[in-house]
């Protein structure tokens, strides 16, 4: 990202003339096109049967040990995405605004260096840990940029079925020129 400064006589409100009135025509007259595409076939990843080794054996007398007939752990096997529910699918955390580093003072061992930024983001979408990478080598500039990074609000990630959920985001950004 670049940044640069905007004038502060910039007009508040430009007057705009009303776009033309369009009309739509009946396309029910046109012809369907039907397209076949071929069928998407995901590589589907064959996981061994996990193997549970008995144990016990105990001894016949002593009455200390013996094996159970009860139910147990079973393990099935089958083709599919792996997924479980349709509800868990993650929709990703998105910022509620541009995120923006401090240009005020921009020191030069920062100036013109990308920054991939890591929001812990909240079910309520609040951030709850920053982490910055390369870490910001003047530690100044550094406090002012994390301190800016916590301020900043998103909207959680959510399932499927509406649930939201924590999420990490990465976020690069670039400094300066």
């Amino acid at each position: 990202m670049n940044f640069f400064a905007i004038p502060a006589g910039a007009p508040a409100a430009v007057e705009m003339a009303l776009s033309p009135r369009l009309t739509l025509s009946d396309l029910s007259a046109l012809r369907r096109i039907h397209v076949e595409l071929p069928p998407l076939e995901l590589p589907q990843a064959t996981l061994p049967v996990p193997t549970v080794a008995p144990s016990g054996g105990g001894t016949a007398g002593g009455g200390a040990g013996g094996r159970g007939t009860g139910p147990g752990a079973a393990a099935g096997a089958g083709v599919g995405s792996g997924t479980g529910d349709e509800a868990s699918y993650i929709f990703p955390a998105s910022p509620r605004t541009a995120i923006l580093p401090p240009l005020a003072r921009v020191p030069g061992s920062v100036a013109g260096r990308t920054y991939h930024v890591k929001f812990w983001v909240s079910v309520e979408g609040r951030v709850t840990r920053v982490d910055v990478v390369p870490p910001i080598a003047d530690a100044a500039y550094g406090r002012e940029f994390q301190q800016r990074m916590m301020a900043y609000q998103f909207y959680p990630a959510h399932t499927r079925d509406g649930r939201n959920v924590t999420y990490v985001v990465t976020v690069p950004l670039r400094i300066g020129n």
